[in-house]
């Protein structure tokens, strides 16, 4: 896969408005398509539109998208999944969701092949969706656990 570059477009003088520039739709930092670059113009190719392609005219609007929110990860482990002990930046890309995934059942390691940040995959059958920051599955309820213990110890 070619990294995409992304390409200053200087305002055009004779445009009160200021020079469109065009790049390809971006979805958790994958270009959708293959069709467009980054430059300069919109994304119309003679008559008709090219699909997967952002026009926009602000300063800087033709550089890859930044926005961001945290998920926990998940990584393969002597035939388990694993979840991360931190979470990482997850950078969606256009009219995304922020959205977290992770395996349905943690001892299963067919069905998933995502990594904790985005949607699931099509094909993955063992994935759930969760919100932002959710996706951390028994972690959660264990440290809930961690906590409430010594609590009811101290009660009694």
């Amino acid at each position: 896969e070619a990294e995409l570059v992304t390409k200053f477009c200087a305002k055009d003088s004779k445009d009160a408005e200021g020079t469109q520039c065009k790049r390809p739709e971006i979805s958790y930092g994958v270009a959708l398509g293959t069709t467009v670059g980054y430059g300069c113009g919109d994304c119309t190719d003679g008559e008709d539109a090219v699909a997967n392609c952002e026009t926009c005219t602000e300063s800087n609007c033709n550089s890859i998208p930044t926005d961001k929110h945290m998920c926990y990860t998940y990584t393969l482990k002597d035939a388990k999944w694993v979840v991360s002990e931190e979470m990482s930046d997850c950078v969606s890309g256009d009219d995304d969701k922020e959205e977290c995934n992770m395996p349905e059942d943690l001892d299963v390691k067919e069905g998933y092949t995502a990594e904790g940040c985005g949607p699931c995959k099509s094909e993955d059958k063992g994935c759930k969706v969760t919100e932002p920051e959710k996706n951390a599955g028994e972690r959660a309820a264990l440290s809930l656990l961690v906590t409430v213990l010594p609590l009811l110890y101290i009660m009694l």
